[in-house]
Order: structure tokens, then C-alpha cells, then sequence
């Protein structure tokens, strides 16, 4: 992965219960090193068919890039992740 700050677009899930419940995810540049890792922007999923944007800054061509959603409610999630090169 080449370094510096990435663009992420999220998509949740398209086929949830009626009744939407809210969740966060936040963006991480992972090291692969133990707990080290850069938390970047929280988004917050409102509403089904929702498309999000947020950045991580990639500091090392090693680094990994990670997406970790809390609490998300049973029948909701992500449906895709894509981000800029």
C-alpha cells in the first residue's frame, strides 16, 4: 500500500430490518505491531442504503488499513469498503 491519506467510502448493509438501528465504525492505519495503530474520523450509519466517507493517514507502505464497527445492531453492517490507491 502506497503511503499517505486515503479516502474510505463505506456502504452498509442493503437488506436490514425495518426498523434501522444507528451504529459507529471507525478507520484505523494498523502497524501489525501489538495495539500501535492510528484511530482516524468515527462515522455513523443513520439510516439503510447509506454511503459514508472518512480518512486514514497511511504513515508506512506496511501498514494495513482497518474498519471496526461497534455494536452493530443484529441484520445491519457493512456491505463494501473501497479507498483510494
Amino acid at each position: 500500500m502506497t503511503t499517505g491519506e486515503k479516502t474510505i467510502t463505506i456502504r452498509d448493509y442493503w437488506n436490514g430490518p425495518d426498523t434501522f438501528v444507528p451504529f459507529n465504525c471507525v478507520s484505523y492505519a494498523y502497524t501489525g505491531q501489538s495495539s500501535i495503530s492510528l484511530q482516524q474520523a468515527q462515522v455513523t450509519f443513520e439510516a439503510k442504503l447509506t454511503t459514508l466517507k472518512t480518512t486514514v493517514n497511511v504513515a508506512s507502505a506496511n501498514d494495513t488499513l482497518s474498519m471496526i464497527c461497534w455494536q452493530v445492531p443484529p441484520g445491519e453492517g457493512l456491505a463494501g469498503l473501497k479507498w483510494n490507491q
